[in-house]
């Protein structure tokens, strides 16, 4: 687990100089009750999450079920 912290802070760290956006550039949206550029960034960073572990699970040949997961909960 603490690898995976470590990785996922030397992505973000590589990543951020190519979203150079000020606070109030991450919080615009194109219409009225659509998502910020933020919560898409989340969105994309939340669904590699679970996707990165469910490949984990499948190279460790982990017994658990892996259940699937709904974008709108």
């Amino acid at each position: 687990m603490q690898q995976l912290l470590k990785d996922l802070e030397k992505t973000q760290q590589s990543l951020l100089p190519y979203f150079d956006l000020s606070e109030t550039d991450l919080n615009k949206t194109y219409a009225l009750g659509k998502w910020t550029i933020k919560e898409l960034l989340n969105h994309i960073v939340d669904a590699e999450t679970v996707l990165y572990d469910r490949v984990r699970r499948v190279i460790a040949t982990d017994k658990l079920v892996i259940w699937g997961f709904n974008q709108d909960a």
